[in-house]
């Protein structure tokens, strides 16, 4: 039986060389933990305006909700926007280091690390299969000549509780506390909550996944066939 590898994927490119990522993955994992304080504080603030809804009060009279709720916003656009564009940076860099280690495995040329989270429908699956390949190309192979399965199911319960939790978010109403003892508010407080708990989860499992790259690539980088090092 032939041991060549099924699929070519795309011609590396001969500059690739080895940088670490270790620098890189202490601030990615430091602001995906700030977004997930946010997600945290955005689910007690829908518990508590449910609360307050349900109590019979009608409205809150002092705005307090309103108030809560447009600094929760802003902090959460104040933590994503560098989160992201600090992961993406990471996911680069350990792009570029995987194809040292393995040449012929991604699916997708680098300009995807990019585009590929906002050109639809592409942005559905484009960034899973980069971080599949990454993962595979840093890990050392097993018996079969697969990475291991725990870090493949990591990287899909990541992406699938990060794009559900996307989806509520997308579908879910401006909450205002005008509403508040309406059906609007709190199907809008269902869908708070039911993002925010997604959300943690999709930050649980990219942390895991961030620091277990990145701690694979160090290791192969110093301790793998050719231990080229990392600059």
């Amino acid at each position: 039986m032939s041991t060549t590898p099924s699929a070519p994927l795309i011609r590396p490119l001969p500059q690739a060389r080895l940088r670490s990522p270790v620098g890189l993955s202490y601030a990615v994992v430091f602001l995906i933990v700030l977004c997930a304080l946010t997600d945290l504080g955005g689910l007690l603030l829908a518990v508590h305006g449910l609360g307050v809804s349900g109590s019979g009060a009608g409205h809150d009279a002092d705005g307090r909700f309103d108030t809560f709720y447009s600094a929760l916003t802003w902090f959460q656009v104040m933590t994503a926007l560098p989160a992201g564009i600090t992961f993406v940076v990471w996911l680069r860099r350990v792009r570029v280091n995987a194809e040292v280690f393995r040449p012929h495995g991604h699916h997708h040329s680098r300009p995807w690390i990019f585009w590929g989270w906002f050109i639809p429908p592409v942005n559905f699956w484009y960034p899973r299969r980069i971080v599949l390949d990454v993962w595979r190309a840093s890990t050392p192979a097993g018996p079969g000549g697969e990475a291991p399965r725990p870090g493949l199911w990591a990287i899909n319960v990541w992406w699938v509780s990060w794009l559900v939790g996307n989806v509520l978010s997308a579908a879910a109403a401006d909450p205002s506390s005008d509403l508040m003892g309406t059906p609007g508010f709190t199907e809008a407080m269902v869908f708070m909550i039911a993002y925010g708990v997604f959300d943690m989860v999709a930050a649980w499992f990219v942390v895991s996944v961030v620091r277990g790259v990145t701690q694979m690539q160090d290791a192969m980088a110093h301790t793998g066939p050719a231990a080229p090092g990392l600059a």
